[in-house]
């Protein structure tokens, strides 16, 4: 949805790679990006939402960006659920 609606990406790739103890997700657009000091991430509440998401299941999420190369979403997440931290 992020990217649908803010990107202006032509292009997104998918991935999701099975581990031992979960799961990878990436996902990558070649959008418009962002400033990563700018901290998008503590503003938008997409990507607040993305990481709240993966927490609540015990995972771990990662987002990047650069203005003009896109953003890359890598998520890890557990088979089982761990304690909260």
């Amino acid at each position: 949805t992020n990217v649908a609606r803010h990107a202006c990406a032509t292009e997104v790739g998918v991935s999701l790679v099975e581990e031992p103890d979960g799961v990878r997700l990436t996902v990558h657009d070649d959008g418009r990006g962002f400033d990563e000091s700018g901290a998008p991430d503590k503003k938008s509440y997409g990507l607040l939402g993305i990481r709240e998401r993966v927490n609540m299941f015990g995972g771990d999420a990662e987002i990047s960006g650069s203005p003009g190369h896109g953003v890359t979403v890598r998520a890890w997440l557990p088979f089982e659920r761990r304690s909260a931290q």
